[in-house]
């Protein structure tokens, strides 16, 4: 009995340095978050049925793995609507990085443009190096 004792005191310690390591290299790492300007690379308008119309984008970007959309801002200018998106990236500062690739992966989010859009007018969607046009 104090021999099973003994080895689960054993494991509990080893799991204790074991986070206790870790910790300790997070910190001395310089791990920390930014938020980055997301590489769009496709647009697509499309608009509800209620009424006023709600209008919407999907954007289709691509970020490292790991990385999830941040935040989001939506400025109008006349007809043209600029998107910015963001997500989080992780930065190392002090430690190297190792060679491990991990290729980036596909995110879309759908945000809402809103219900202020005349019918019959073309209105321009920008965002990063994509624009698309449509007609409300």
């Amino acid at each position: 009995m104090n021999r099973i004792l003994s080895l689960i005191l054993g494991a509990v310690l080893v799991l204790v340095g074991a986070v206790l390591v870790l910790g300790i290299l997070a910190d001395v790492s310089g791990l920390r978050t930014e938020e980055v300007l997301a590489r769009v690379h496709d647009i697509d308008i499309w608009a509800d049925n209620s009424s006023p119309r709600q209008y919407f984008a999907d954007v289709a970007s691509r970020g490292s793995a790991g990385n999830n959309t941040a935040s989001h801002s939506v400025t109008r200018a006349g007809n043209t609507i600029q998107i910015k998106l963001f997500y989080l990236y992780w930065i190392m500062t002090r430690l190297e990085r190792t060679g491990l690739y991990i290729p980036p992966h596909e995110v879309e989010d759908t945000i809402p443009l809103g219900t202020d859009f005349v019918p019959g007018v073309n209105y321009t969607v920008k965002a990063d190096t994509v624009t698309v046009t449509f007609v409300a």
